[in-house]
């Protein structure tokens, strides 16, 4: 079975960053970022891992629900390339040392030191290697 390495899905999705917050509470507390549903991580995953015959929804909310129901092993924030879904159901990706890429709006930012309770659920995705066999 192929599985994408997951520097290549990093390499995708650090290029698309735009800004950077310390703490999750400094990035909903900025005013100037119009709040919308534009760009969502779910899209960039679902591309990178069609090719992987894995079919993944494209919208935040049906991706988070799909790793839920198809019992997705459990990621944590240090590990790199896991989806970590927010309570209102918008997703974000690990890029390791506890630092997510969320999206915001029409743009991806970093946040450093996300809350301990900003996410609800952090999973591993399908057919990525992560280093060793799960």
């Amino acid at each position: 079975m192929r599985r994408l390495w997951r520097g290549l899905l990093l390499a995708r999705a650090l290029p698309l960053v735009q800004a950077h917050y310390r703490t999750g509470a400094d990035l909903d507390s900025d005013r100037g970022l119009e709040r919308s549903t534009g760009l969502q991580m779910a899209e960039l995953v679902s591309q990178l891992l069609k090719p992987f015959d894995v079919d993944l929804p494209d919208r935040d909310v049906r991706l988070s629900a799909w790793l839920d129901r198809h019992e997705v092993p459990r990621g944590r924030l240090g590990m790199s390339c896991c989806v970590a879904v927010l309570a209102d159901g918008r997703c974000g990706l690990t890029i390791g040392g506890g630092l997510v890429i969320e999206a915001v709006a029409d743009s991806m930012v970093t946040v450093e030191r996300p809350e301990t309770d900003r996410y609800v659920a952090v999973y591993r995705l399908p057919r990525v290697y992560y280093g060793e066999v799960i």
